[in-house]
């Protein structure tokens, strides 16, 4: 049923606009998506970074004392 709607949705909205009038909506929003997988990815990178920097520069701090 819901794939009914968005297709019905979908159907109504290119033949009133076209596929050229949606084409630039749709890559804003491929572009938005693309800008926050990298932010998400990047923040997780330097989470992880710092965890395994905090947890082993802890470790070769007890080994030199």
């Amino acid at each position: 049923m819901k794939g009914f709607l968005f297709a019905y949705i979908l159907g109504v909205a290119s033949a009133t606009v076209g596929f050229s009038g949606l084409a630039p909506v749709l890559d804003g929003a491929v572009k938005s998506i693309q800008q926050e997988t990298i932010k998400i990815t990047q923040k997780s990178q330097q989470e992880q970074i710092q965890n395994y920097d905090s947890k082993y520069s802890s470790t070769s701090q007890r080994t030199q004392n």
